[in-house]
């Protein structure tokens, strides 16, 4: 029995736990006339926006965002290295090139 409780995954043990705590509320309020869990629509209202807002903001930072020319450049080394556009030796050298091109437009800015 234990090792089925094992594959069960954890949003279904959660629902089901959910399911039955509803269950309860419901047979209790119907039965004694009392709610265990009182909750009014405002509350579960409040609750899904600062949730969806939560999430919202996980989701905007979790994402790798690059701003910056170098972080974009990296982000296309690491796109071609995981597609296995090229060796890592030919992207060690596209990296010294990138680098001298880099160096030499600070220079120009300067003069």
């Amino acid at each position: 029995m234990i090792e089925k409780l094992k594959d069960i995954k954890k949003g279904t043990l959660v629902r089901a736990i959910l399911l039955i705590l509803v269950l309860i509320n419901m047979i209790a309020s119907k039965a004694a006339g009392k709610e265990l869990f009182f909750v009014d629509e405002n509350r579960v209202t409040e609750i899904m926006e600062i949730v969806i807002a939560v999430a919202a903001i996980a989701a905007g930072y979790w994402k790798n965002n690059s701003y910056s020319k170098n972080a974009i450049a990296a982000d296309d080394v690491l796109k071609s290295l995981n597609e296995s556009k090229q060796t890592l030796k030919e992207m060690e050298e596209n990296i010294e090139v990138f680098n001298y091109f880099d160096e030499s437009e600070d220079t120009d800015d300067e003069g």
